[in-house]
């Protein structure tokens, strides 16, 4: 029991050295060590979201969440692994409460704003995503959403200023291009 948290220390550390290093074998250990450890859980749900398997990953995240009820970064990667199953109502209930937990978490915000602007919820989305904006400057998707609010809020040349900082920081995608057609449009 007590070699629990070395185990999920290497882990963690294999983790960060190599990527999403296969480690399983010791959040397993730690986990088989003391059941009622919370982080492998955590770890392990990581892991799976990393590997495309959200519903496994629930499965580890939801013991995490037993474990430690008032954790940001559970709910976190709760909210990930419903937003990878296109469950954006579940993601977003897990988000706003990691939100609650903690407002200094700066991912949440970006997710925030993603769930907000998928469900049409512009001005909540613009909130969240401007939060964001403030302290991360090269996330190039941010730009594009703002852009794109700001289009459907008639306000153009915001629009196109943001479009454009979302091309340079290289979304060169085609909804980038079609929302910045639009704001070149009513400019002229």
């Amino acid at each position: 029991r007590n070699f629990a948290p070395g185990y999920y220390g290497r882990a963690i550390t294999r983790r960060m050295i190599s990527g999403n290093a296969p480690t399983l074998d010791d959040r397993d250990k730690a986990i088989s060590l003391d059941p009622e450890f919370p982080l492998p859980y955590l770890e392990r749900g990581i892991y799976w979201l990393n590997n495309e398997s959200p519903n496994t990953a629930l499965e580890d995240l939801e013991t995490a969440l037993e474990l430690m009820p008032d954790s940001a970064l559970v709910y976190y990667n709760i909210a990930q692994a419903h937003l990878a199953n296109g469950d954006f109502e579940e993601a977003l209930v897990a988000a706003e409460k990691a939100n609650q937990l903690d407002i200094t978490m700066l991912p949440v915000y970006s997710m925030l704003g993603k769930i907000y602007y998928e469900n049409g919820q512009y001005e909540e989305a613009f909130g969240a995503l401007q939060t964001y904006n403030l302290y991360v400057e090269d996330d190039p998707d941010v730009p594009y959403m703002l852009g794109a609010i700001y289009n459907q809020q008639g306000k153009y040349a915001e629009s196109l200023q943001a479009l454009n900082s979302a091309v340079e920081l290289g979304n060169k995608t085609a909804p980038v291009y079609y929302q910045r057609g639009i704001a070149y449009l009513n400019l002229s």
